[in-house]
Protein backbone atom coordinates (compact mmCIF):
# COMPACT_ATOMS: atom_id res chain seq x y z
CA UNK A 1 0.00 0.00 0.00
CA UNK A 2 1.69 3.34 -1.20
CA UNK A 3 1.35 6.81 1.02
CA UNK A 4 0.62 9.48 -1.53
CA UNK A 5 -0.14 13.72 -0.48
CA UNK A 6 -1.56 16.23 -1.95
CA UNK A 7 -1.31 19.53 -0.36
CA UNK A 8 -3.37 22.96 -1.07
CA UNK A 9 -3.40 26.33 -0.11
CA UNK A 10 -3.92 25.63 3.46
CA UNK A 11 -1.02 23.30 3.83
CA UNK A 12 1.67 26.87 3.30
CA UNK A 13 -1.01 28.73 5.23
CA UNK A 14 0.58 27.48 8.81
CA UNK A 15 3.53 28.91 7.93
CA UNK A 16 2.13 32.18 6.74
CA UNK A 17 1.40 31.74 2.50
CA UNK A 18 -1.72 33.91 1.32
CA UNK A 19 -5.30 31.99 1.16
CA UNK A 20 -7.77 33.60 -2.04
CA UNK A 21 -9.23 36.05 0.86
CA UNK A 22 -5.50 37.52 1.29
CA UNK A 23 -4.26 37.25 -2.43
CA UNK A 24 -7.63 39.39 -2.50
CA UNK A 25 -6.00 41.84 -0.06
CA UNK A 26 -2.53 41.92 -1.68
CA UNK A 27 -4.40 42.76 -5.48
CA UNK A 28 -6.27 45.47 -4.08
CA UNK A 29 -3.02 47.66 -3.37
CA UNK A 30 -1.69 47.22 -6.46
CA UNK A 31 -1.41 50.63 -8.08
CA UNK A 32 -1.98 49.16 -11.41
CA UNK A 33 -5.21 47.50 -10.87
CA UNK A 34 -6.57 50.77 -8.95
CA UNK A 35 -6.19 52.81 -11.92
CA UNK A 36 -8.37 50.74 -13.34
CA UNK A 37 -11.86 50.76 -12.48
CA UNK A 38 -13.30 47.56 -14.56
CA UNK A 39 -10.38 45.74 -12.70
CA UNK A 40 -11.19 47.63 -9.27
CA UNK A 41 -14.98 46.10 -9.92
CA UNK A 42 -14.32 42.75 -11.10
CA UNK A 43 -12.03 42.21 -8.09
CA UNK A 44 -14.87 43.00 -5.90
CA UNK A 45 -17.17 40.96 -7.37
CA UNK A 46 -15.28 38.01 -7.12
CA UNK A 47 -13.91 38.50 -3.37
CA UNK A 48 -15.26 35.55 -2.12
CA UNK A 49 -14.79 33.60 -4.88
CA UNK A 50 -11.76 34.04 -5.58
CA UNK A 51 -9.06 35.74 -8.79
CA UNK A 52 -8.98 32.85 -10.35
CA UNK A 53 -12.44 33.28 -11.32
CA UNK A 54 -11.75 36.90 -12.32
CA UNK A 55 -8.82 35.65 -14.38
CA UNK A 56 -11.12 33.53 -16.19
CA UNK A 57 -13.87 35.83 -16.80
CA UNK A 58 -11.31 37.93 -18.54
CA UNK A 59 -10.26 35.59 -20.68
CA UNK A 60 -13.98 34.78 -21.54
CA UNK A 61 -14.45 38.20 -22.83
CA UNK A 62 -11.20 37.90 -24.92
CA UNK A 63 -11.99 35.15 -26.33
CA UNK A 64 -15.51 36.13 -27.23
CA UNK A 65 -15.15 39.74 -28.06
CA UNK A 66 -11.83 38.64 -30.01
CA UNK A 67 -8.53 40.66 -29.66
CA UNK A 68 -9.65 43.59 -28.21
CA UNK A 69 -6.49 45.37 -26.91
CA UNK A 70 -8.49 46.92 -23.86
CA UNK A 71 -8.81 43.40 -22.11
CA UNK A 72 -5.34 42.03 -23.40
CA UNK A 73 -3.89 44.82 -21.75
CA UNK A 74 -6.14 44.18 -18.40
CA UNK A 75 -4.86 40.20 -18.81
CA UNK A 76 -1.65 41.56 -18.42
CA UNK A 77 -1.68 43.90 -15.77
CA UNK A 78 -3.71 41.27 -13.82
CA UNK A 79 -1.24 38.30 -14.28
CA UNK A 80 1.48 41.00 -13.53
CA UNK A 81 0.08 41.39 -10.20
CA UNK A 82 -0.44 37.92 -9.43
CA UNK A 83 3.56 37.00 -10.52
CA UNK A 84 4.30 39.57 -8.28
CA UNK A 85 2.36 38.68 -5.36
CA UNK A 86 3.94 35.08 -5.31
CA UNK A 87 7.15 36.58 -5.53
CA UNK A 88 6.68 38.51 -2.48
CA UNK A 89 4.81 35.81 -0.47
CA UNK A 90 7.84 33.48 -1.97
CA UNK A 91 10.40 36.02 -0.57
CA UNK A 92 8.25 35.91 3.24
CA UNK A 93 8.40 32.15 3.29
CA UNK A 94 11.86 32.02 2.31
CA UNK A 95 12.82 34.20 5.80
CA UNK A 96 11.37 31.51 7.51
CA UNK A 97 14.19 30.06 10.25
CA UNK A 98 13.31 26.54 11.51
CA UNK A 99 10.45 25.54 9.80
CA UNK A 100 11.01 21.93 11.23
CA UNK A 101 10.69 23.27 14.95
CA UNK A 102 10.55 19.81 16.80
CA UNK A 103 13.81 17.98 15.92
CA UNK A 104 12.98 16.84 12.45
CA UNK A 105 9.79 15.79 13.55
CA UNK A 106 7.72 17.61 11.10
CA UNK A 107 11.02 16.37 7.61
CA UNK A 108 10.62 13.26 8.64
CA UNK A 109 6.65 13.23 8.14
CA UNK A 110 6.88 14.36 4.63
CA UNK A 111 9.44 11.38 4.24
CA UNK A 112 7.09 8.96 4.98
CA UNK A 113 5.19 9.41 1.52
CA UNK A 114 5.70 7.53 -1.73
CA UNK A 115 5.28 10.80 -3.89
CA UNK A 116 3.93 14.50 -2.93
CA UNK A 117 1.52 16.34 -5.30
CA UNK A 118 0.76 19.97 -4.79
CA UNK A 119 -1.75 22.53 -6.70
CA UNK A 120 0.37 25.25 -4.65
CA UNK A 121 2.48 27.15 -6.79
CA UNK A 122 4.97 29.06 -4.39
CA UNK A 123 8.25 27.85 -2.92
CA UNK A 124 8.06 26.85 0.28
CA UNK A 125 8.76 23.41 -0.51
CA UNK A 126 11.44 24.17 -2.46
CA UNK A 127 13.26 26.78 0.22
CA UNK A 128 13.12 24.15 3.24
CA UNK A 129 12.07 20.99 2.44
CA UNK A 130 14.39 20.89 -0.74
CA UNK A 131 17.58 22.02 0.93
CA UNK A 132 20.34 20.35 -0.16
CA UNK A 133 22.01 20.74 3.17
CA UNK A 134 18.75 19.39 4.78
CA UNK A 135 19.73 15.13 5.23
CA UNK A 136 16.03 13.70 4.51
CA UNK A 137 16.09 11.68 7.67
CA UNK A 138 13.41 9.10 8.31
CA UNK A 139 12.77 5.94 10.83
CA UNK A 140 15.31 3.12 9.40
CA UNK A 141 16.15 1.86 7.21
CA UNK A 142 16.58 5.26 5.40
CA UNK A 143 14.06 5.89 2.78
CA UNK A 144 15.25 8.23 0.74
CA UNK A 145 18.30 9.96 -0.41
CA UNK A 146 16.69 12.95 -1.89
CA UNK A 147 13.91 14.82 -2.99
CA UNK A 148 13.39 16.28 -6.75
CA UNK A 149 11.23 17.36 -9.38
CA UNK A 150 10.43 14.99 -12.30
CA UNK A 151 11.31 16.00 -15.66
CA UNK A 152 12.57 19.64 -14.40
CA UNK A 153 15.43 21.06 -14.80
CA UNK A 154 17.39 24.15 -13.58
CA UNK A 155 18.06 27.41 -16.04
CA UNK A 156 20.20 29.47 -13.93
CA UNK A 157 23.07 27.69 -12.27
CA UNK A 158 22.37 28.16 -8.60
CA UNK A 159 22.20 25.21 -6.11
CA UNK A 160 18.44 26.10 -4.95
CA UNK A 161 15.64 24.91 -6.58
CA UNK A 162 13.93 27.87 -5.42
CA UNK A 163 15.97 30.59 -6.10
CA UNK A 164 16.65 29.22 -9.55
CA UNK A 165 14.58 29.17 -12.63
CA UNK A 166 13.15 26.34 -13.76
CA UNK A 167 11.93 24.40 -17.35
CA UNK A 168 10.69 21.06 -18.51
CA UNK A 169 13.32 19.38 -19.49
CA UNK A 170 13.54 17.85 -23.41
CA UNK A 171 13.16 13.93 -22.30
CA UNK A 172 10.21 13.27 -19.45
CA UNK A 173 11.56 9.86 -17.82
CA UNK A 174 9.81 9.36 -14.36
CA UNK A 175 11.05 6.24 -12.59
CA UNK A 176 8.75 5.41 -9.51
CA UNK A 177 11.86 3.47 -8.46
CA UNK A 178 14.10 6.28 -7.69
CA UNK A 179 15.73 6.37 -4.62
CA UNK A 180 14.30 10.17 -4.53
CA UNK A 181 11.29 11.38 -3.25
CA UNK A 182 9.07 12.48 -6.66
CA UNK A 183 7.57 15.97 -5.77
CA UNK A 184 4.53 16.66 -8.44
CA UNK A 185 4.01 20.44 -8.99
CA UNK A 186 0.39 19.61 -10.75
CA UNK A 187 -0.40 23.40 -11.66
CA UNK A 188 2.74 24.39 -12.23
CA UNK A 189 5.00 26.86 -10.36
CA UNK A 190 5.98 30.50 -10.29
CA UNK A 191 9.56 29.84 -10.88
CA UNK A 192 9.13 27.71 -14.15
CA UNK A 193 8.52 29.10 -17.60
CA UNK A 194 8.50 27.77 -21.31
CA UNK A 195 8.83 28.92 -24.58
CA UNK A 196 9.58 32.27 -22.53
CA UNK A 197 6.29 32.13 -20.69
CA UNK A 198 5.43 31.47 -17.03
CA UNK A 199 4.17 27.50 -16.57
CA UNK A 200 1.43 28.37 -14.26
CA UNK A 201 -2.09 27.23 -14.72
CA UNK A 202 -5.00 29.67 -13.43
CA UNK A 203 -7.69 30.89 -13.95
CA UNK A 204 -10.67 28.64 -15.66
CA UNK A 205 -10.13 25.69 -18.07
CA UNK A 206 -7.69 24.40 -16.24
CA UNK A 207 -8.23 20.97 -17.91
CA UNK A 208 -7.26 22.42 -21.31
CA UNK A 209 -4.25 24.21 -20.27
CA UNK A 210 -2.80 21.50 -18.28
CA UNK A 211 -3.41 19.50 -21.60
CA UNK A 212 -1.19 22.33 -23.45
CA UNK A 213 2.70 21.47 -21.63
CA UNK A 214 3.38 18.13 -21.67
CA UNK A 215 5.04 18.02 -18.16
CA UNK A 216 1.76 18.67 -16.60
CA UNK A 217 -0.16 16.61 -18.57
CA UNK A 218 2.37 13.79 -17.66
CA UNK A 219 2.25 15.09 -14.30
CA UNK A 220 -1.68 14.37 -14.10
CA UNK A 221 -1.35 11.13 -15.17
CA UNK A 222 0.60 10.06 -13.16
CA UNK A 223 -1.72 11.31 -9.91
CA UNK A 224 -4.04 9.63 -11.43
CA UNK A 225 -2.34 6.28 -11.19
CA UNK A 226 -1.30 6.79 -8.23
CA UNK A 227 -4.46 7.63 -7.14
CA UNK A 228 -6.19 4.25 -8.04
CA UNK A 229 -2.72 1.97 -7.63
CA UNK A 230 -3.48 0.33 -3.83
CA UNK A 231 -3.03 3.68 -2.65
CA UNK A 232 -3.95 5.61 0.63
CA UNK A 233 -3.74 9.55 0.63
CA UNK A 234 -3.41 12.56 2.71
CA UNK A 235 -4.98 15.97 1.56
CA UNK A 236 -3.65 18.83 3.70
CA UNK A 237 -5.10 22.67 2.78
CA UNK A 238 -7.04 21.52 -0.33
CA UNK A 239 -10.63 23.27 -0.85
CA UNK A 240 -11.95 20.89 -3.40
CA UNK A 241 -12.76 24.00 -5.99
CA UNK A 242 -11.20 22.35 -8.31
CA UNK A 243 -12.95 19.91 -10.71
CA UNK A 244 -10.65 18.26 -12.40
CA UNK A 245 -9.36 17.17 -9.22
CA UNK A 246 -12.01 16.07 -7.46
CA UNK A 247 -13.46 13.69 -10.91
CA UNK A 248 -10.37 12.11 -10.28
CA UNK A 249 -10.63 11.78 -6.54
CA UNK A 250 -13.88 10.48 -7.32
CA UNK A 251 -13.32 7.95 -9.78
CA UNK A 252 -10.48 6.53 -7.82
CA UNK A 253 -12.63 6.21 -4.80
CA UNK A 254 -14.94 3.81 -6.38
CA UNK A 255 -11.58 1.92 -7.00
CA UNK A 256 -11.17 1.58 -3.37
CA UNK A 257 -8.83 5.08 -2.39
CA UNK A 258 -8.78 5.77 1.13
CA UNK A 259 -8.44 9.78 2.13
CA UNK A 260 -7.42 11.70 5.48
CA UNK A 261 -8.04 14.68 5.27
CA UNK A 262 -6.64 17.75 7.52
CA UNK A 263 -8.02 20.93 7.07
CA UNK A 264 -9.88 23.39 9.80
CA UNK A 265 -13.19 22.06 9.01
CA UNK A 266 -12.54 18.47 9.55
CA UNK A 267 -14.72 15.48 8.36
CA UNK A 268 -16.77 19.03 7.93
CA UNK A 269 -15.62 20.21 5.11
CA UNK A 270 -17.53 18.80 2.61
CA UNK A 271 -20.91 19.95 3.91
CA UNK A 272 -19.15 23.09 4.55
CA UNK A 273 -18.57 23.50 0.85
CA UNK A 274 -22.27 22.47 -0.25
CA UNK A 275 -23.76 24.81 2.20
CA UNK A 276 -21.04 28.13 0.02
CA UNK A 277 -21.69 26.71 -3.49
CA UNK A 278 -25.64 27.02 -1.98
CA UNK A 279 -26.36 30.02 -0.57
CA UNK A 280 -26.15 28.27 2.89
CA UNK A 281 -29.04 25.79 2.09
CA UNK A 282 -28.11 22.05 1.91
CA UNK A 283 -29.15 20.94 -1.46
CA UNK A 284 -28.15 16.63 -1.02
CA UNK A 285 -25.25 15.51 -1.54
CA UNK A 286 -22.57 17.23 -3.61
CA UNK A 287 -19.85 15.24 -5.12
CA UNK A 288 -17.49 16.15 -2.57
CA UNK A 289 -19.56 15.01 0.12
CA UNK A 290 -19.86 11.31 -1.55
CA UNK A 291 -15.83 11.48 -1.81
CA UNK A 292 -15.91 11.82 1.94
CA UNK A 293 -18.95 9.74 2.84
CA UNK A 294 -17.13 6.41 0.64
CA UNK A 295 -13.55 7.22 1.31
CA UNK A 296 -12.89 8.86 4.33
CA UNK A 297 -11.07 7.05 7.01
CA UNK A 298 -9.91 10.18 8.91
CA UNK A 299 -9.37 13.90 9.59
CA UNK A 300 -7.71 16.20 11.77
CA UNK A 301 -8.43 20.35 12.33
CA UNK A 302 -5.65 20.93 13.45
CA UNK A 303 -2.62 23.24 12.47
CA UNK A 304 -0.02 20.86 11.64
CA UNK A 305 2.58 23.78 12.51
CA UNK A 306 1.37 22.95 16.36
CA UNK A 307 0.26 19.52 16.18
CA UNK A 308 3.80 18.33 15.26
CA UNK A 309 5.57 20.31 18.01
CA UNK A 310 4.87 17.58 20.18
CA UNK A 311 4.92 14.21 19.24
CA UNK A 312 2.80 13.13 22.20
CA UNK A 313 -0.27 14.53 21.86
CA UNK A 314 -3.45 12.87 20.78
CA UNK A 315 -3.73 15.34 17.60
CA UNK A 316 -0.28 13.87 16.63
CA UNK A 317 -0.92 10.69 17.20
CA UNK A 318 -4.61 10.79 15.28
CA UNK A 319 -2.47 11.59 12.31
CA UNK A 320 0.33 9.30 12.47
CA UNK A 321 -2.38 6.28 12.49
CA UNK A 322 -2.83 7.01 8.67
CA UNK A 323 0.30 4.97 8.43
CA UNK A 324 -0.22 2.19 10.09
CA UNK A 325 -2.26 0.11 8.00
Amino acid sequence: MRNILLLGAGFTKNWGGWLAAEVFEYLLGCQEINRDPVLVSLLWKYQLTGFEKLLAELHEKKNSHGELSATENQIKIFESAIYMMFKDMNAGLSRIVNWDLQSNLTRNFFTKFDAIFTLNQDLFFEQHYFNDNVTLLSSPPKKWDGVFLPGIEKITPYDSWAESTLRPSTNFNFDENSRHQPYFKLHGSSNWITDQQRLLVLGGDKVSKIASFKILSCYFDIFKNYLNSQSKLMIIGYGFQDDHINDALEAAVKNGLKIFVISPHGANLALEINKKNNNNKMMGDSNVESIFKQSLIGASRSNIKETFKDVGSAEYKKIMRFFDS
